[in-house]
């Protein structure tokens, strides 16, 4: 017959295992996914292939992470003829940026068992702001209805 030991089933992790910041994983795999985007990017400008350009531009993570200046760069030299010897300095840059970026240790400053938390009583009293009540516009203010000064429709 077997048992069960109902000691080791309460579902949390044991007090010392350390925590695991899945921020750092997230954060490799979309410096991964940028590099692979401005690699495609590059050699489609290099190509001078507008519509390959674009494609990539499209993507999610182009478009939220891309700055304006490397958009922009790679659509006017994208543009241009073949023969032209304009370089996408800006994208170079970023691409450069980014590959620092991944491989750098990041730091930890705060042991991430340690969130801070509002622990104030629900029943304590938070301050309030008071707003002042909007002032009535004066019976001359041409906006609110009022006054003498109307034009009316045709008149000059």
């Amino acid at each position: 017959m077997a048992t069960i030991d109902p000691s080791g089933d309460e579902g949390s992790a044991p007090s010392d295992s350390p925590a695991v910041d899945f921020a750092q994983y997230r954060a490799r795999r979309l410096r991964i996914r940028l590099l692979d985007l401005l690699d495609t990017l590059i050699l489609a400008v290099e190509r001078r292939d507008l519509q390959s350009v674009w494609d990539v531009l499209d993507e999610d993570d182009a478009v939220r992470w891309f700055p304006a200046g490397v958009r922009q760069e790679v659509l006017a030299i994208a543009r241009l003829p073949r023969t032209s010897l304009r370089a996408p300095i800006r994208t170079y840059q970023f691409y450069h940026q980014i590959q620092q970026l991944a491989g750098e240790p990041l730091e930890r400053t705060v042991d991430p068992r340690q969130l801070p938390l509002d622990l104030a009583s629900p029943g304590s009293a938070r301050p309030t702001l008071p707003f002042p009540a909007s002032p009535a516009a004066p019976p001359d203010e041409p906006r609110s209805g009022g006054g003498t000064n109307h034009r009316r429709y045709g008149s000059r």
